[in-house]
């Protein structure tokens, strides 16, 4: 019998199990043969497409969800939902400016995605994703060479998966520690 797992890039626990979403993930096995028979998978063999929702929610609501439909090429596609923050920086590097300038520079924040879907041998959904999730916190008051200027505070939080699953079971797992939970749901079409 064929068995298939779920490379773990990063632990944490897991909130459904393999038998409940007929799938693996952080490295848990499932009988592949088992799966195919149940959900018609070995079938799909000729299929190169990928429709996929990776939903974000916290308490209950769903503030973010990324949907989208990629080949199942193995290579990343990024997504984001982020917001630009601008801020003076003392100018330090004399190529840019003459000692003294100032300079407007920007820091990204909020949340970026990035999924890398394929197929695995036995017509099983690969599919990668990393999360990174960012706020600005506050900024600093600098100053460098007699020019004043502003120095940013970031949180973020971040997680690297690759899950094994079934065409159309999702797949839920915690992210970060504000109790956030990301559900992932394919399907080869």
């Amino acid at each position: 019998m064929k068995k298939i797992a779920a490379v773990l890039l990063v632990a944490a626990p897991l909130l459904a199990s393999a038998a409940e979403v007929g799938g693996t993930i952080d490295g848990g096995a499932y009988d592949a043969a088992g799966v195919q028979a149940r959900t018609g998978v070995a079938s799909l063999s000729g299929v190169k497409q990928i429709k996929y929702t990776v939903t974000i929610s916290e308490k209950g609501k769903v503030p973010l969800e990324f949907a989208g439909i990629l080949p199942a090429d193995g290579r990343e596609h990024p997504s984001s939902s982020w917001s630009e923050h601008p801020y003076v920086s003392p100018c330090a590097n004399v190529l840019e400016c003459k000692a003294g300038d100032s300079v407007t520079r920007r820091v990204d924040t909020g949340l970026f995605v990035s999924v890398t879907p394929g197929l695995g041998n036995d017509g099983s959904i690969i599919f990668g994703l990393k999360l990174t999730d960012s706020e600005l916190v506050g900024m600093d008051a600098v100053e460098e060479h007699g020019t004043s200027g502003q120095s940013p505070w970031v949180a973020g939080e971040s997680m690297t998966r690759t899950v094994s699953l079934v065409s159309g079971k999702p797949v839920s797992m915690p992210f970060g520690k504000s109790g956030r939970t990301v559900t992932v749901r394919a399907s080869v079409i």
